[in-house]
This record gives C-alpha cells, sequence and structure tokens, in this order.
C-alpha cells in the first residue's frame, strides 16, 4: 500500500500553490534580481530559484579534449563490439561495467579497459535478460532490469548473481528509464497506470490524463512501499483501435510533451517533469525536501517542428510491419504541446560529490515510442550542473558525440560514437 502521510500532503499542496504562482510572481518584479539564486521557505519546502549561473563566464569546469580510456571495438573479439548502451559504470576499484542491451549482456572491464567476463544474456533463467533496458548501481553491486521480463536482478561486483525478483504488479507498465537502486537494496521506480489502458467504445479524442506517471520506491522483495511523485499531468491521445481482439484505447504522448526524469542518491530522490525546469527533491519517506528551478525562456514548438519529427520517424515505420505502419499513422494526428520540453527524458547524473547534471532537451534524441532506445547517435552538447544545495553552477561543455552514463569526482564515463555511429565506451578527465 501507498503511504502518504496528511502532514505531506498538506505541505506537497502549499508548494505546489507557490510553484503554480511563480510566473505571476516574476513578472511583477519591477528590477532584475541582485542574486545568482533566491532561497525561501514554503511550507517546510525549501525553494532554490536560480536566475543565472555562479560560475563567470570565463570559469567553470571543463573535460578533458581527448578521452583518457577507451574500450573500442577489437577484431576479432566480439567482447569489445557495442551496440544499444545503455548504461557504463565505473566500481570502487576502478572496473567498468557496461551494459550492453544489444546482446541482452553485462560486460566486464578492467582499470585498463581490458575484457574480463560477460554475465547476463538472452533468456528467462537466472540472471538472463529478454530485454535488458536498464543497469545501476546498488548495495555492494549492481542491479539490473528486464523490461519484458519484469523483473530485477542483483549481482555483486564480481557479476555473481545473488538476487531475482519479479516487479509485476496489477495495473502497473513500468518504465524502464527511470529506475535507480537504493542502498538497502529498494528500488525507485517510475510506471503508468495500468487501468487508464482499459477497453472504450468512444471514438477518438484528446483527453488530459492526470496521475498517469508515478515514481515511487519499492522494497527489497519489489512490493511498493512509498509514494514519491506525481507530475500533475501529461497529456495524451487515445486512439479507438482493435488490440487482440477487443476494442481499446491507446494512449501515445503528443509530440514533444512532457517527460518525467529522475536519479537517486545519498538517500534522496530527484525528479521532475520537462514541461518546466523544475527538479523536486525527496527523501525516502516522501517528504519534499526542496525545489530546484531554472529561469528559463520556453521554446514554441512550430508546425515545421512537428514536421521534421515526422520525416524523422517515417523511415523506421513505413517499411516494417502492419502494427509499426499504424503507429505512423497515429503520429500523423497526433497534436502538439506549446513549448518544447527543458530537459531530456533520460535519467539525471548525481556525481561523487553529490552535485546533478541534467542534459538538456535535444528533439533528434528523443523519438516517439522510444523507437531507438538508446540510439548510438544520442549525444548531447552540454549538461546542467547544480551543486549539492541545489544552486545553479552553469553549464559543462561536452565531448562531440557522447552521453554520459557516470560521473565521478574527476572523470565523465559515457557511450561515444563514431562517424561510422559505431558505439565505443570513453572516460573523459573532469576537472573543478
Amino acid at each position: 500500500m501507498v503511504n502518504v502521510s496528511a502532514p505531506n500532503t498538506a505541505r506537497l499542496l502549499a508548494a505546489l500553490a507557490t510553484a503554480a504562482c511563480v510566473g505571476c510572481a516574476s513578472s511583477e518584479r519591477s528590477d532584475p534580481p541582485q542574486e545568482a539564486a533566491q532561497r525561501w521557505d514554503s511550507a517546510g519546502v525549501t525553494i532554490i530559484e536560480n536566475h543565472r549561473p555562479q560560475w563567470a563566464p570565463s570559469a567553470g569546469w571543463s573535460i578533458s579534449d581527448s578521452a583518457v580510456l577507451e574500450i573500442a571495438d577489437r577484431e576479432p573479439s566480439a567482447d569489445y563490439s557495442f551496440f544499444r548502451v545503455s548504461t557504463a559504470i565505473r566500481l570502487d576499484d576502478g572496473r567498468i561495467v557496461v551494459a550492453n542491451t544489444g546482446t541482452n549482456e553485462i560486460r566486464f572491464f578492467d582499470a585498463t579497459g581490458t575484457y574480463l567476463h560477460t554475465v547476463g544474456g538472452t533468456g528467462d533463467g537466472p540472471g538472463e535478460f529478454r530485454q535488458l533496458a536498464w543497469m545501476g548501481r546498488g548495495a555492494d553491486g549492481m542491479i539490473a532490469f528486464d523490461f519484458r521480463g519484469s523483473r530485477v536482478s542483483a549481482f555483486g561486483v564480481d557479476g555473481t548473481l545473488r538476487q531475482t525478483r519479479s516487479l509485476a504488479a496489477p495495473g502497473v507498465v513500468l518504465i524502464p528509464r527511470m529506475m535507480s537502486a537504493a542502498e538497502d537494496g529498494g528500488l525507485v521506480i517510475q510506471y503508468y497506470l495500468r487501468s487508464r489502458l482499459g477497453e472504450d467504445s468512444g471514438e477518438t479524442k484528446v483527453d488530459l490524463t492526470r496521475d498517469s506517471l508515478v515514481t515511487a520506491l519499492f522494497d527489497s522483495t519489489g512490493a511498493e512501499t512509498r509514494l514519491l511523485y506525481r507530475p500533475g499531468h501529461i497529456l495524451d491521445v487515445r486512439f479507438r483501435e482493435i488490440l487482440g481482439g477487443r476494442s481499446a484505447r491507446v494512449p501515445l504522448a503528443i509530440h514533444y510533451g512532457p517527460s518525467v526524469a529522475g536519479a537517486f542518491a545519498d538517500g534522496e530522490v530527484f525528479v521532475g517533469s520537462s514541461d518546466r525546469f523544475q527538479i523536486d527533491v525527496f527523501d525516502t519517506d516522501g517528504v519534499w525536501l526542496r525545489s530546484i528551478r531554472l529561469a528559463a525562456d520556453p521554446i514554441p514548438v512550430t508546425p515545421e517542428d512537428v514536421d521534421a519529427l515526422i520525416e524523422r520517424v517515417e523511415p523506421m515505420l513505413s517499411g516494417a510491419n502492419a502494427f509499426a505502419r499504424r503507429q505512423l499513422e497515429w503520429l500523423r494526428r497526433l497534436p502538439a504541446a506549446k513549448t518544447m520540453p527543458f530537459f531530456s527524458r533520460l535519467p539525471f547524473l548525481v556525481d561523487d560529490d553529490h552535485n546533478l547534471w541534467v542534459l538538456p532537451y535535444r528533439a533528434e534524441n528523443e523519438l516517439p515510442f522510444d523507437l531507438d532506445g538508446f540510439s548510438p547517435k544520442h549525444s548531447y552538447p552540454y549538461a546542467h550542473v547544480f551543486d549539492a544545495e541545489g544552486t545553479y553552477l552553469g553549464e559543462v561543455a561536452l565531448p562531440d558525440r557522447f552521453r554520459p552514463t557516470a560521473i565521478g569526482t574527476d572523470y565523465v564515463l559515457g557511450v561515444s560514437h563514431d562517424l561510422e555511429d559505431v558505439e565505443r565506451i570513453a572516460m573523459y578527465r573532469l576537472s573543478k
């Protein structure tokens, strides 16, 4: 059962009311704020309003021009060949662990990038995956999520399988891109409520679906214990279709609609809906601790933006099976959001010094239906960085053709790709 105490609910409603009128309050100020960041308390929730970076234009952190470590294709060994890498992490002893979702494998490399061994693989057996979708640090090891199997496997730092548990539950559709592991073996998980996908005999229409996305804490047995976050509303379209011999309503997010991203670190959950630049921080008891905001101008979605999205998707669906072609028809009928999202749907990153890294939204990276999964073409020119208190420090430029997946005190690790879109693991030096 989800536990939400009355005091916490009251604090949540009061802080939401404050958030709703932030734009009005800002428009009434006659003078621009003198401070880069302002803080105040709202019903026990600390609000951090960031107006501009703390770093001066010539200051800030930097990442080395060249990688200090690369793990790349070495023929004839397939162990160094990567396809659809979701995550690469670095263990305390320097070893690199890579979730290669294209082969459903978790591969281990030593601190120099030399291949050690592999666990996982395709299958339904212990430690295997029908669709490896996510991997992260857990309590003294790694936790990996099998999307199609709706189960989580815990591995030790040596790759030994410790536990496999099912997360299947009535009314729940798990979202693989938003999962984080807690120190006690619990998980922070984002999911859809399957009750929103019920049968319907109505015509095609647009619904404003509230509370369709939930972020919650699950304990080490796979049971949900605490509701943490609901984004308020997600706009989607319901199409009446014949699926599996029955009439059903199929929900699809609108073009350039908001998504929810998050992370878990040091007992705190960071989560936010990308329709505004606000990241809320909770503890594992569901107490709302603070809201981190960044002033940013909205970018309107134009008809040309929608046309460009359809053009990117069409080659992927037009020659596929009948259901894929039907998806293309749905996409052509979808409405669009009024403004672009403020940040990526990919998980936030929290480095070893508890700084929060947020990737910007790039339309070419984030296609409907997650059509290309973790494509090697996903890359980001920079990341927004906030310190442990929620103060906006500024932007850190990222290497070309690179997607970060783990950040330490002095390194940035992630997935790089060459001009032929061949994936490789790369680690760069971070200078602060």
